[in-house]
């Protein structure tokens, strides 16, 4: 299976402070971001320095674990993927309600609400 055909999509979050001043994320190594969906759904995952590219934090989806040698599996099982990024992903493109963002990195925690 190509990683092509496995690819769902991205969700960028460009993260800002004190109105249009943007947040430089570039070089970050390790981070969190959680949601919570108006139904009281939790979802955590991992953010790899992968996350943070673009001056912008960047989770993926995916539709499955490929097992190639470039593949999902590989990339969980190297600590460059957390599965949950996908299920975060899914819950954010399918909702038709508010989710409650949060990430974290650097000693920084950024909150928003999607809706």
């Amino acid at each position: 299976m190509k990683v092509t055909q496995n690819f769902n999509g991205n969700i960028k979050f460009e993260l800002y402070e004190y109105k249009d001043l943007k947040v430089k994320v570039d070089g970050v190594k390790k981070g969190l971001i959680s949601i919570k969906t108006s139904e009281g759904k939790k979802f955590r995952a991992q953010l790899s320095s992968l996350s943070f590219r673009e001056n912008a934090v960047i989770i993926t989806g995916y539709k499955n674990i490929t097992t190639t040698p470039s593949g999902v599996k590989t990339l969980i099982k190297s600590g460059l993927y957390d599965w949950s990024q996908t299920e975060i992903y899914n819950e954010i493109v399918n909702s038709k309600d508010k989710i409650m963002v949060v990430i974290t990195f650097d000693n920084s925690t950024y909150k928003f609400i999607m809706e």
